[in-house]
């Protein structure tokens, strides 16, 4: 409800003294202006001699009839005006009640009747008027207030429905209900408010960890293959991933060389009818990817490229060679030292 509701229609009610006579009452009697209240934009003064009430129109000279026999000028607001009523509806919660919320819009049609009037209190008016209907309390009693949204759409076809079949009466102002509203519960805004963002927040973090997730798996990915580690630090130019690819590198030279002495045993054991590959070629190639003579093998997609000779495997070639050799002429037993 606005501040100045209650100054609607009549904003003030001011005495007047008697009109001061000249020329020892022989010349006719004027109003002082001074003595008269300021006519703001919107409103108009309308002047009493205690039995008539007039409207004064244009500009006031002091010297017009009405004005000098005046006893008192009431200021009238003559703009039209929204006038917002609430008034309180029960619920199907003893503890909680629906806030509706209606508009009127009031239009003074004669200042003269809202003058004789008086100021009145415009908003208690309305309310009484809203709370004398009965249907009017009954719409909320069927639900929560958690369901504010359906007694909204029960309460502005009850209201609608009362005014056009009567409408509050006050003399000299047309009345007119303009809106109607089902204000929501401040404990429920409150945690609706609550509910929503809670809600935001647990969808950015599934959606924030949908994301680390993936990035985490093609981080794996890349540093699981000591090539694509080499050239994912490269392209980031980060040190700790080069650490990384090193690693990887030193990890894949370990489980080839291991995998070579295996094969080479299963080999001498003449066990390597067991393998669904031929040991032999196998074993040329690790020797060659150990070696860095070769291009890594062909299903190795991810390499980018051979590796550095190391002394070591250029020996451990040689020794491969020559074992492999001595073991097609003498047998191999497990006392035997490699």
């Amino acid at each position: 409800m606005a501040s100045d509701d209650k100054d609607f229609p009549v904003i003030s009610e001011i005495e007047l003294p008697v009109a001061r006579r000249r020329g020892w009452g022989i010349l006719p009697p004027v109003r002082d202006p001074n003595d008269l209240p300021a006519q703001r934009p919107g409103t108009t003064l309308v002047f009493s001699n205690g039995k008539r009430w007039v409207e004064a129109r244009g500009r006031i000279k002091g010297s017009e009839d009405f004005v000098v026999d005046a006893m008192a000028v009431s200021v009238v607001r003559t703009r039209e005006r929204v006038i917002n009523v609430d008034v309180k509806i029960p619920s199907k919660d003893l503890a909680d009640d629906f806030v509706v919320l209606a508009g009127f819009s009031c239009r003074v049609t004669r200042p003269e009747l809202v003058a004789e009037l008086g100021p009145i209190d415009i908003v208690d008016r309305l309310r009484r008027f809203l709370l004398e209907d009965r249907k009017l309390r009954q719409r909320g009693v069927e639900y929560s207030v958690d369901e504010h949204h359906q007694v909204r759409h029960q309460v502005e076809v009850r209201l609608r429905s009362y005014c056009d079949e009567v409408m509050p009466s006050v003399p000299g102002l047309e009345i007119r209900l303009s809106s109607v509203d089902v204000l929501t519960n401040e404990d429920i805004l409150a945690r609706g408010k609550r509910m929503r963002d809670l809600h935001w927040n647990d969808e950015f973090s599934t959606l924030t960890a949908m994301h680390e997730d993936a990035d985490v798996r093609q981080l794996a990915t890349y540093v699981s293959d000591p090539a694509s580690a080499t050239a994912f630090a490269y392209l980031r130019e980060n040190t700790d991933i080069t650490k990384v690819a090193i690693a990887a590198y030193a990890d894949r030279r370990t489980r080839d060389e291991s995998l070579l002495e295996l094969l080479q045993l299963l080999e001498r054991c003449g066990k390597d009818d067991l393998l669904r590959v031929d040991a032999r070629v196998l074993v040329t190639r690790l020797v060659d990817r150990l070696g860095g003579t070769r291009d890594p093998v062909r299903g190795d997609a991810t390499a980018v490229g051979a590796e550095p000779v190391a002394s070591s495997d250029i020996a451990a070639r040689s020794s491969i060679a020559a074992s492999s050799t001595a073991a097609d002429k003498e047998p191999f037993t497990v006392g035997d030292s490699t």
